[in-house]
């Protein structure tokens, strides 16, 4: 549509973005309506229901709004510090960091009612476990699609891009790495957010969200370069990471941080370390080309995959790898 309408192309762009926003929300009203006769509207005289819903809602939308704020934040500030060429190296980091990130949030959806629900259900122990077990199979997931794209990213880019604006590579590499601590804590949110207790952890992760703006500016203020900006991003979220963890325990008493750490932290580290050390060794003695990423991307994914099956998990999880590709294979017999 942008090519065939003569008309302002970035209002055009904004305009189809919103259509499209609209379709799917009517889409969703539509079967909504449709499918369940509870989904009607109906007024409710509760005081109290409202005020519930009015707090929950509230501190989310702050949540949100700050999360808004620090992405679109970090665009404006890299503009007015270095102009509209690292934007664009910005735009092309976030869009790789979107292409691989896909598939975890999509494996982090599926898990998330089984969280609430498990909540619901007064089932803690099980919670727990399963908490534990999507965060370490969400940065497993991301571990092994990244490692060979932070590897060979600057070919990556030439080939893509032809012409790389600076600093896009390591943008990349930083926006990635900020991503893997990220994923692993998505479900203590999730978690947290089953408790509907969320004022303090909003506050307080929204507040971390933007101080990231004026210690970023600050920064370049000092004379920093640019990818500054995603090394106290990538800060922040560690904070942010700790926070998650504590107003977890704090707020689900069953909830054992030791045990976290043991599996996330201590699992996967060893984990990461090893599985880099063989795609290095390729780096190091192979020349820049087509071949070598190839070569790259295969031993990064095979080298993860053994390391994570042998030290990254226990074995009922390795029985439970084990179980599912055997169903796998099956379908195809």
């Amino acid at each position: 549509a942008l090519t065939w309408i003569s008309f302002d192309k970035l209002k055009l762009y904004g305009i189809l973005l919103f259509v499209v926003s609209f379709i799917v929300a009517s889409i969703y009203r539509i079967y909504t309506l449709r499918q369940f006769d509870e989904t009607r509207f109906e007024l409710v005289k509760d005081k109290a229901l409202y005020k519930t819903l009015i707090s929950y809602s509230g501190w989310n939308l702050f949540g949100g709004v700050a999360a808004i704020s620090k992405g679109q934040g970090i665009s404006i500030i890299l503009n007015i510090f270095f102009g509209t060429i690292v934007n664009a190296a910005q735009g092309v980091a976030n869009q790789v960091f979107a292409a691989v990130s896909s598939f975890v949030t999509n494996f982090q959806m599926a898990s998330n009612p089984q969280i609430i629900k498990s909540y619901a259900a007064e089932d803690k122990t099980y919670m727990t476990n399963l908490v534990i077990r999507t965060s370490k199979f969400s940065f497993y997931l991301l571990f092994i699609l990244t490692l060979p794209v932070m590897l060979e990213i600057e070919y990556i880019l030439r080939l893509w891009l032809k012409i790389v604006p600076d600093y896009t590579a390591p943008f990349t590499v930083l926006i990635l790495i900020n991503a893997l601590i990220d994923t692993s804590s998505v479900p203590l949110a999730t978690a947290l957010h089953a408790t509907g207790k969320i004022k303090v952890y909003q506050a307080i992760v929204g507040v971390l969200l933007i101080l990231i703006l004026p210690i970023s500016y600050i920064v370049f203020w000092l004379g920093f370069p640019p990818h500054s900006i995603f090394l106290v991003s990538i800060g922040v979220s560690v904070v942010a990471f700790v926070c998650r963890l504590l107003l977890t325990k704090k707020q689900i008493p069953e909830f054992s941080v030791n045990f976290f750490l043991n599996e996330i932290i201590i699992r996967n580290f060893p984990v990461v370390i090893l599985s880099v050390i063989v795609p290095i060794l390729i780096l190091m003695t192979m020349q820049t080309g087509f071949l070598r990423l190839i070569i790259v991307a295969f031993v990064s994914i095979f080298s993860c995959s053994i390391f994570i099956y042998l030290i990254g998990l226990k074995r009922n999880e390795k029985l439970f790898v084990k179980n599912s590709l055997a169903a796998f294979m099956q379908k195809f017999k």
